[in-house]
């Protein structure tokens, strides 16, 4: 997820290639392998040059290595990036649910089964994501 999430941004404003450049000769010049640590370093230095960043996560509980995304996106959300919105979709599942609840302070768990669930414009304005379950 990482590597794809880079490379989308990247297409988008290459002025910030030379990140992962510099991450590529930190590996020795691509023969090493890059941690998850780097990469999401890369990651939020990518994020922060654009003025608005939007993450869309569509159908989390069918993929493969859910885990690893969850983390990945614990760590993006405890970066609390004024301009980074991230909206998720997944049905309701233990390991799914349990994420945003602590972390998603402010914004926005909307359960689209229930008979009249909210609507985005009722979230207060400071919901940079929104998990819709």
């Amino acid at each position: 997820m990482l590597c794809s999430l880079l490379v989308q941004l990247l297409r988008q404003n290459s002025a910030v290639f030379q990140l992962l450049e510099d991450l590529c000769r930190s590996c020795r010049d691509g023969s090493g392998q890059q941690t998850d640590s780097a990469l999401l370093g890369v990651l939020k230095g990518t994020i922060r040059s654009f003025s608005t960043t939007y993450i869309v996560l569509d159908a989390l509980d069918e993929c493969i290595l859910r885990t690893e995304v969850l983390e990945v996106l614990q760590s993006i959300i405890l970066w609390r990036l004024y301009d980074l919105y991230i909206l998720v979709t997944s049905r309701r599942e233990g390991d799914i649910k349990k994420v945003p609840e602590p972390l998603v302070k402010g914004s926005g768990l909307i359960d689209i089964q229930n008979n009249e669930p909210e609507t985005p414009a009722e979230l207060e304005p400071s919901a940079h994501a929104l998990w819709y379950l």
